[in-house]
């Protein structure tokens, strides 16, 4: 990018910058992110979720995925964004914040992977219909009852200016329902009496025990703070952490393959920040004093040592 400046400006400067530290990162090449999370993602679900004849016309699907997806990311944690129909054996957890549509077949693995260990939340409203948008009979929601041990008694959207009170003190906005457990324990509530909404004294967010593995529910459109608290408890209980313990609007992404990796840290924020670095080096090979400093608005890359990466593969193995 020469700009019509020419080379003695600002841009020229940092673009032939960035040229150079992108030469810096050839010993990189070859390896890749590898998530312990997914996040569904479908389209299907998208279109049929926005029809008209829907409860609310307020609850949509890219805002929905987009909460979800923030929530984690302040959490530090690498996720893929998948389709319901992929592979999810290789996740430690499984995300579906508004699966309203789903195939028999997309169930069908989601109940054999939370079977077999592994742990999957899903948003409100999910389960609900078939590829055909036909309701599933026996009782919201639908492919799911199983799995997550309750039934959903009745939708019960909030109108604009309406919040319901939880629990943990916040407001759910937008959508709440009303649930019957079926076998699910309650990790939050809506609260008793006229604040807590039409669904007061109900189950907000649930965790049901389903085969080796465990299903999650969250009955609402949570707030942001109920919503991490949720995403937070089902990561830590599956295993999946953070690539680095690094401070708010940091993110941390390692890439590896199978002799080497690397440890991506992006400064977001407006200020230098410090970042624990223990068991790490320059790409040049030279050590870090236990940190490593990144400043506002950089990249810093690091390389990961043997000893690390094979106590990191050791725990691995172990879960």
């Amino acid at each position: 990018m020469l700009p019509h400046g020419g080379t003695d400006t600002r841009t020229w400067n940092e673009v032939t910058a960035l040229g150079a530290e992108l030469a810096a990162l050839s010993e990189v090449r070859g390896t890749r992110v590898r998530a312990e999370v997914a996040l569904l993602f479908d389209w299907h679900a998208w279109w049929a979720l926005e029809l008209e004849a829907r409860p609310s016309e307020r609850l949509r699907y890219l805002d929905t995925v987009r909460d979800w997806y923030e929530a984690l990311w302040g959490l530090g944690i690498t996720c893929d964004l998948v389709a319901p129909d992929t592979d999810l054996t290789p996740y430690l957890a499984v995300l579906a914040p508004s699966l309203y549509l789903v195939s028999d077949a997309d169930a069908d693995a989601l109940h054999s992977y939370v079977r077999g260990g592994g742990h999957a939340v899903f948003g409100p409203f999910s389960g609900a219909v078939d590829t055909h948008d036909r309701v599933r009979t026996g009782g919201h929601p639908g492919a799911f009852r199983e799995l997550l041990g309750l039934v959903v008694d009745e939708y019960l959207p909030l109108r604009e200016g309406e919040s319901a009170l939880l629990s943990d003190g916040s407001h759910a906005h937008l959508w709440t329902e009303r649930v019957e457990a079926r076998g699910c324990s309650a990790r939050l509530r809506f609260a008793d009496g006229p604040d807590g909404g039409p669904a007061r004294g109900g189950p907000a967010v649930t965790r049901h025990s389903y085969g080796d593995g465990a299903g999650w529910y969250a009955a609402a459109a949570l707030p942001v703070r109920s919503l991490r608290t949720l995403l937070d408890a089902v990561c830590r209980e599956a295993g999946a952490a953070p690539a680095a313990a690094v401070p708010p609007g940091v993110e941390a992404v390692r890439r590896s393959a199978d002799d080497r990796s690397y440890l991506f840290l992006v400064n977001h924020t407006d200020s230098e920040v410090s970042v624990p670095a223990d068991g790490y080096t320059r790409l040049d090979g030279s050590a870090l004093p236990g940190f490593a400093n990144v400043p506002a608005g950089d990249v810093v890359v690091l390389r990961e040592q043997a000893e690390l990466r094979r106590d990191r593969r050791h725990r691995k193995e172990a879960r």
